[in-house]
Order: structure tokens, then C-alpha cells, then sequence
């Protein structure tokens, strides 16, 4: 999916130039002729740019102005350019001292143009790989790294910032995978308890005779083992966000517990003859539907209508498919970032089946299938054919595309071999039955071999 660049000049006709560069370069563009305007359109948020140019002398509002706006709201998110005049460098470096990536004078050249833009958003992309690693590092997250321009993203972006002030308990359904612990995080980011921690527990990885120790903590002596006291995962939130992940799995008991902790503002650790007074906000999520278990009385009605007060819904993959490209081009860069090598690019025909895959492990499964796919592919472009691993089954039709690299038959017949032999964990003799062919003819084809079992 082409990035999209802002520009912003109030003479048409450098307008008109700049957008002509752009969209050679392969840049969606947005243009206006006020810097205010541009603001303007910022302000509403639904979809920011990748990067902006700006001429530095424009009536009403100049570029220096502009950019202190822009940081003043976006903080760096944004990289920014500046055009200006041969003879007006002494302000284009006051400009990017107000926090400008760069300059470029006029008349302005293509080849300039494209090399200082590209840059820039190279240089962008690497400083939020970095910012992320960080952050995961840390156990954050914000509103940027959630990454979606679909629709239903747009919707639940919108959704987020809704319930990001209050403290009121959210609880986020969708199938696994879909990314519900990066929304609770990006939540905690932007709410008032940014500064406070967020603790995530996974209900469902806990053994249950351990929940209600490890949520309300323990008192020395509790029960067998318990050698000294502990404080639980509630009291480590005091002041923060408590994420509850897997809320279903919550047995009976520990479902009361939650109730009291919820309606009271206090927990009553394992073995305590009183409790202990917390400020928590609660974000759970599930992948299951609470209203059915509460039918069946797998779950307590009454916790279910204290968590339930925020609901939010994070949608599927598949139901999100103008985000897959995004995606997969994001854990391609970072995968880049993370090796240090240069990024592979997506083929059409890559783009075309990946976009059409349900996806039933959703993001998860994408991000899974794209580090596998990088790791084994032997061009510098991800074909369909490397994400053969995703369905068995599949066919691959062949499209006329000049611009698109024509792999040898030998690769191709070699990555089905060794798709085919994968299947049949490396047993030749049913490999070559699968394949029509003799047993020494696929031995010849794929010298390293494979089992004889």
C-alpha cells in the first residue's frame, strides 16, 4: 500500500510540481494551498500521513509556524520537510531546529526529491521500530502501534480514545490473535493512569488452585509452600490497570473475589483476617461469549454486568483485509530492523494471496507466517509460492507482470519438493507417490535426501 505524503505550498503551480514528484515516486498525496488547512485536516485524526512537505514562506500562517503546531499536537509521529530558496538556508535550519527532518531548496529536482523524501521515511520507520522495541521492552503501547486504516479500525480507534479517560472497566471480546492485549495497553497509554503500572495477568495459564493467590496476593503460612508473603497481582496495579486476559477461564470462586475486589475497591489476600483497600481500573478480555455462559451459569451474572460496562470489539483479520498489506509490510520492516538487513518487498501475486487467506489465527498467525516466509525465501521478493505452508492445497496462477521477477523453474520445482516433503515429514517414499515421480528421481532433484521411513 503507497504511503501518503501531505503537501502543503501556496503557489500552484510548485503545487502541481511537487505532486507530479510524489505520485512518480509512487506516493499518494493529499495537497493544500493554507497550512491551516492542513491543521485543520490533522485535527480530525482519521487518517495522518506518512510524512508532510511544506513551503517555508506562505501569507496567514509560514512553514516555522506550521511545524511548531504540528509538533505542539503529533509530537514527532510526523517527519516533516521544508522547501525554500537557495538564498533562505539560515531559515530552513531555524526550521529544522523547530523540529523539521529536513530542507530542500528550489527549483527543486526529481531525483532530490525522491532520494531526501525516501529517506525521511526511511529514517521514520526505523525510529518507530525502535520506539516499539522499546516500549514492548517496557510493557507499553500506544494508539500508533496498533497498526489499521480500515474501516473497522477507524471504528475502533474512535472506540479507544472513548474510554481511554475514564476508569471505567472495558471489556474487549475477539478471537484469539487479534491483538486484545495491545488494545488494553494502548488504553492504560493514553488514560490517566499512563504513569501508573499495567499489570497483565492470563487467566487461563493459571492453575486453579493458584488464581486466587496470585490475583489477591497471600498471607505467610496460607497454605503449604506459601514461605513468605505476597501481594498479588492487584495490589501490584494499585494505581494502574489490571488487564485480565481469558476472563472465561475464571473458576467460580475466583469470580466472587473479582465481584468484591470490583464493587469495594479492596482485595482479601489468601489467609487474611482483613482486607486490603486497592485503585485499580480492570480491562479483561475474552474469546469467548460471557452472555452464553452466564445462560448456562459458567459465569456469575452480576461480575459479568461490572465488566461489561465498556465493550469493545476487536475485530478479525479477515473482516479487516484492506489491513493485511499494511501488516505483513510492517513485520516484514521489522523483521529487517530486528536482523539487520535490508527489507524484502511483496510480490502481487504474494499481496493477492494473502489478502484472500482467512487468517483463522488472525494477526498472530499472519506475523508467524511472514517471519517463516522471510526465513526461508532465496530472492530479495516474497512470492505466493512462500507462503505454500499456509495451504497445501493451493494452485498458483501465474499473472503477467513485467515489472514483477520471473523465479527459475528449478526454484519453483524445488520449493514444491521440499513443500511436498515437509508434508510427508521428510519420508521419500510417500513424497515421491504424492509427486507421481520414482524414488531415485526425487532423490536426484533434492541431493541432501530424506528419510526412508
Amino acid at each position: 500500500m503507497s504511503k501518503l505524503l501531505y503537501l502543503i505550498d501556496d503557489q500552484p503551480e510548485q503545487l502541481d510540481l511537487l505532486t507530479v514528484y510524489a505520485k512518480k515516486s509512487g506516493f499518494e498525496v493529499k495537497t493544500f494551498t493554507r497550512a491551516a488547512d492542513c491543521l485543520e485536516d490533522l485535527a480530525k485524526g482519521t487518517t495522518l500521513p506518512d510524512g508532510i512537505i511544506t513551503d517555508l514562506y506562505m501569507p496567514e500562517m509560514d512553514g516555522i509556524t506550521f511545524i511548531q503546531s504540528c509538533r505542539k499536537q503529533f509530537g514527532d509521529s510526523i517527519p516533516i520537510l521544508v522547501l525554500t530558496v537557495s538564498d533562505s538556508t539560515t531559515e530552513a535550519v531555524k526550521a529544522m531546529r523547530k523540529g523539521a527532518w529536513d530542507f530542500m531548496t528550489k527549483p527543486l529536482g526529481f531525483e532530490r526529491f525522491q532520494v531526501t523524501v525516501e529517506n525521511m521515511l526511511e529514517r521514520q520507520s526505523l525510529k518507530k521500530e525502535i520506539a516499539l522495541a522499546l516500549r514492548e521492552s517496557e510493557n507499553r503501547a500506544e494508539f500508533s502501534d496498533i497498526i489499521g486504516q480500515s474501516e473497522k479500525m477507524q471504528a475502533l480507534f474512535k472506540t479507544m480514545l472513548k474510554a481511554a479517560p475514564t476508569d471505567m472497566p472495558v471489556l474487549l471480546n475477539g478471537e484469539s490473535g487479534v491483538g486484545k492485549e495491545l488494545v488494553a495497553k494502548a488504553i492504560h497509554q493514553a488514560s490517566n493512569r499512563s504513569e501508573g503500572p499495567m499489570v497483565v495477568v492470563n487467566c487461563g495459564a493459571i492453575p486453579e488452585n493458584l488464581i486466587e493467590s496470585i490475583l489477591f496476593g497471600h498471607e505467610k503460612g496460607a497454605f503449604t509452600g506459601a514461605d513468605r508473603k505476597a501481594e498479588g497481582k492487584f495490589k501490584a496495579a494499585d494505581g494502574g490497570t489490571l488487564f485480565l486476559d481469558e476472563l472465561g477461564e475464571l473458576p467460580a470462586n475466583a469470580q466472587v473475589k473479582l465481584l468484591r475486589a470490583l464493587q469495594e475497591g479492596e482485595i482479601e489476600p489468601v489467609g487474611a483476617t482483613g482486607t486490603v483497600p486497592v485503585n485499580v481500573r480492570i480491562i479483561c478480555a475474552t474469546n469467548k461469549d460471557l452472555s452464553k455462559m452466564v445462560k448456562d451459569g459458567s459465569f456469575r451474572e452480576d461480575l459479568f454486568y461490572r465488566v461489561n460496562v465498556l465493550p469493545i470489539h476487536v475485530p478479525a483479520l479477515r473482516q479487516r483485509e484492506d489491513d493485511i498489506q499494511l501488516l505483513a509490510e510492517y513485520f516484514i520492516r521489522r523483521a529487517a530492523v530486528q536482523n539487520n538487513q535490508d527489507p524484502k518487498t511483496l510480490s502481487k501475486g504474494a499481496i493477492s494471496f494473502l489478502t484472500g487467506y482467512p487468517w483463522p489465527g488472525n494477526v498472530r498467525q499472519l506475523e508467524n507466517a511472514v517471519y517463516r516466509a522471510i526465513v526461508h525465501a532465496e530472492t530479495k521478493t516474497l512470492e505466493a509460492t512462500d507462503f505454500a505452508f499456509l495451504s497445501p492445497d493451493m494452485t498458483f496462477q501465474i499473472e503477467d507482470d513485467p515489472d514483477e521477477e520471473i523465479l527459475p523453474l528449478e526454484v519453483i520445482e524445488r520449493r514444491y519438493i521440499e513443500h511436498v516433503l515437509d508434508l510427508c515429514n521428510g519420508n521419500l517414499t510417500q513424497a515421491a507417490k504424492k509427486l507421481g515421480i520414482g524414488r531415485a528421481t526425487l532423490y536426484r532433484k533434492l541431493p541432501q535426501g530424506g528419510s526412508d521411513d
